[in-house]
């Protein structure tokens, strides 16, 4: 087994952050740098694609089509198809661009995201210190990846756990996609198990998330149902 190490050596400035995020799709590998000064712009940040087919292991820079500095593009990346998806830290603006860095749709998800996935044709975003019910409660989005037009990225659901929204249970902290299947950490949910204690976090699923009514299992081995529509 060949292991490489995808760096850029001389070519990034000191505390650029690079690999603070990362993605890999067939032979393509995405790393975040948002700490990355562009011209005019400290700290807007970059992200760099490398094509792990090729020897010299060269990368393209891609930065957001307007860089504004201080905003840390390239904090969370996600890569499907033909496409970057790169979550800006400061602002949570999202970007979905080409391999060249062309803009094809764009999506503000506010200053709570804290996680990425993407998959197919679903993107995920993880919210955990939102939340209009309960404080710290959060919330999971599924974007569609397919942009209708630029700056539309639609939205499919907003998931909420449906076993009641608790202060600081943190929904959304982690997120995983494979296929039309959705998993969430809520590393704050406490759920009374069948002996009396209690279980401290939950691993929560939605499958088939055209129409989400599916389970969370916690640490008691307990299912509940998860709900798709507005936290």
């Amino acid at each position: 087994t060949e292991i490489y190490t995808l760096s850029l050596h001389d070519a990034l400035p000191i505390y650029a952050r690079l690999g603070q995020s990362v993605a890999i799709y067939g032979s393509i590998a995405a790393a975040g740098a948002p700490l990355m000064d562009n011209p005019g712009d400290a700290d807007s940040g970059a992200v760099f694609l490398f094509d792990l087919n090729t020897t010299a292991l060269t990368a393209i820079r891609i930065t957001a089509p307007t860089p504004v500095a201080g905003a840390h593009y390239g904090a969370k990346v996600g890569l499907t198809g033909d496409s970057l998806v790169s979550v800006s830290e400061i602002g949570g603006l999202v970007n979905m661009q080409s391999y060249i860095g062309e803009a094809k749709a764009a999506i503000n998800m506010g200053a709570f995201v804290s996680a990425l996935a993407v998959s197919g044709r679903f993107i995920a975003f993880g919210m955990p210190g939102s939340g209009s019910v309960a404080a710290g409660q959060g919330f999971v989005t599924v974007l569609e990846a397919r942009p209708f037009g630029l700056g539309n990225l639609p939205i499919v659901h907003n998931l909420t756990p449906q076993l009641g929204l608790v202060n600081n249970e943190r929904f959304g902290t982690s997120v995983a996609l494979y296929g039309d299947l959705l998993a969430s950490g809520a590393p704050g949910r406490f759920i009374e198990d069948t002996a009396g204690g209690g279980a401290i976090g939950s691993l929560i699923t939605a499958r088939g998330l055209e129409i989400p009514l599916q389970y969370n299992i916690n640490a008691g081995g307990l299912r509940e149902v998860v709900t798709g529509g507005d936290s």
